[in-house]
């Protein structure tokens, strides 16, 4: 069975004329820091991965996130997954 990541699948309900919240992959830090920053408001975090699937179960998803924690957030989901 195939699994798509949240973007894949994202993407693949965009071009069937579907909306879906705006979201971007971050593969830095920095990124992440900088796409917090530019929604203005606080926002979610989350690891994408097709190895993980279940993310909130595992505590790979981080709600109502300031850009002020991006960096902190980031690290800890990198280092999460890795273990």
């Amino acid at each position: 069975m195939i699994q798509l990541t949240e973007i894949e699948s994202k993407k693949l309900l965009q071009q069937n004329g579907i909306r879906i919240p705006c979201g971007t992959l971050a593969r830095t830090r920095d990124e992440a820091r900088n796409a917090m920053a530019s929604i203005g408001i606080r926002g979610v975090m989350k690891l994408v991965s097709k190895d993980i699937v279940h993310k909130s179960d595992g505590g790979y998803v981080h709600l109502n996130v300031d850009y002020h924690d991006a960096h902190t957030i980031y690290d800890e989901l990198i280092v999460k997954a890795a273990n």
